[in-house]
């Protein structure tokens, strides 16, 4: 139990790590395309 312990906790870390990059990745993916169609009409 000990010994699976700092292995089970480095897990979630690298899922959440792995999860914040995707949605980061997806967010500025999100704003280009937003920025792309929302500035050629003010211009």
């Amino acid at each position: 139990m000990t010994r699976e312990n700092p292995y089970r906790e480095e897990i979630p870390f690298r899922m959440e790590l792995f999860r914040k990059s995707f949605h980061l990745t997806g967010f500025l993916i999100f704003l280009a395309f937003y920025g792309f169609m929302t500035i050629p009409p003010i211009t």
